[in-house]
């Protein structure tokens, strides 16, 4: 799996199968073809910390998918250069990333221009945002899509995906879908995907 002529990328993430292991499987497909990558899941690192340690020491870079996994294996990065990216920025984050920064954590990134902002009030320096690259498909093939006569126009479908918090419920941006379904509703008909 590693080449010794490629530097290793070792991405650390909470879960393979959720949000921000699907992130880490966009970002190691897009390395530069001198690099190669592996993607530890907090399982993984649990049932063989010796194998997590092995490739730490191996990695040019280590890039904790989450201040909560770097706060809870930082050990993989003693020593080594580390990125860690923010996902979301509370106050309750803010005391939990600066202990990160006395463990000697330096470079961290966030996943939208709203938490980078967040992170620079609360005197954290982002110095990076990552934006996912899109592939848009030329022509799109599904079983029984193109059967559909063309002159009949089709409804949009509007989706939201993530955790419903009773207690915070714009944490995830729903105040913002809300009012934007409500004035497209108004225009136009829409349906609703709610995950």
């Amino acid at each position: 799996m590693n080449n010794k002529s490629r530097d290793l990328v070792l991405f650390v993430v909470d879960r393979n199968d959720w949000a921000l292991g699907t992130m880490a499987s966009e970002m190691a497909e897009s390395l530069s073809g001198s690099h190669e990558s592996t993607i530890l899941s907090e399982d993984e690192i649990s049932n063989n910390p010796y194998r997590a340690w092995r490739l730490s020491r191996e990695a040019k870079v280590i890039h904790f998918l989450g201040q909560y996994i770097a706060s809870g294996y930082g050990w993989l990065g003693m020593g080594r250069r580390c990125l860690v990216t923010l996902a979301h920025i509370e106050s309750s984050h803010i005391g939990f990333i600066k202990r990160l920064i006395g463990m000697g954590f330096r470079r961290f990134v966030a996943m939208s221009e709203m938490t980078a902002e967040e992170a620079r009030f609360a005197g954290i320096v982002v110095r990076h945002v990552w934006r996912p690259g899109v592939l848009v498909p030329e022509e799109v093939v599904r079983p029984g899509v193109n059967d559909i006569d063309p002159s009949r126009d089709a409804v949009p479908v509007l989706g939201f995906s993530g955790r419903m918090i009773p207690a915070n419920r714009n944490r995830k941006g729903l105040d913002l879908f809300e009012s934007v379904v409500t004035q497209v509703f108004r225009r136009s008909d829409i349906k609703l995907r709610l995950c």
